[in-house]
């Protein structure tokens, strides 16, 4: 890490990332599909808004040409963005942490509006206490996920 990517307060740059395709097997283009007056992915991305000590929020998305919605999505709202390979996702957020020059990145994906924001509170909260290199909402319980 180098200095250059701190805040002016020394803290670490964190950003959401939010990982959006439309392609789909069971629900084509779910991330755009209209809950009450807009679409799904600006639900989360106004809820996301809420968060403090977060840096940026970007989109994630692939460079395939059906993924345009998401970008035109975004260039329509204000929104930052990404584009990079369809199967290659850890080099997506790569590309984010790079562009928007983030220390810290909270994945979150596209398709789920309801994620809970104090949650992702306390997650960056606990993550920035004890400067653990990742940190997840699963846990193990006798070696499964839960």
């Amino acid at each position: 890490m180098t200095l250059k990517n701190k805040r002016m307060d020394n803290k670490d740059r964190i950003g959401i990332i939010i990982q959006a395709r439309l392609n789909s097997y069971r629900l084509p283009a779910k991330v755009l599909l209209h809950f009450k007056d807009k679409p799904m992915l600006l639900h989360l991305i106004d809820r996301l808004k809420n968060i403090d000590d977060v840096d940026t929020i970007a989109v994630a998305t692939s460079i395939k040409k059906e993924d345009t919605l998401i970008t035109q999505l975004c260039d329509e709202n204000n929104v930052k963005y990404v584009r990079g390979s369809n199967n290659n996702l850890i080099s997506r957020f790569k590309k984010a942490s790079k562009k928007f020059n983030l220390d810290v990145i909270v994945r979150l994906t596209g398709d789920n509006p309801l994620v809970s924001i104090d949650v992702i509170e306390q997650c960056i909260k606990y993550h920035n206490n004890d400067k653990f290199n990742i940190t997840s909402t699963r846990v193990l319980v006798d070696e499964k996920i839960v």
